[in-house]
């Protein structure tokens, strides 16, 4: 699977259900940044590992 598919995917979950599942977060001068799940997110996985 590409990043660019993923993203994409999450894109559509969030606008499905209306809220974000994914936040991002911009690193500093030497990197850092990343993602985690939201709550929701966090959720979410869960059922799908069940």
């Amino acid at each position: 699977m590409s990043y660019r598919y993923v993203w994409n995917y999450l894109k559509k979950i969030e606008d499905a259900l209306g809220e974000p599942v994914v936040e991002t977060f911009k690193g500093g001068k030497s990197g850092g940044g990343g993602a985690r799940l939201t709550r929701l997110g966090e959720s979410l996985l869960g059922e799908y590992k069940g």
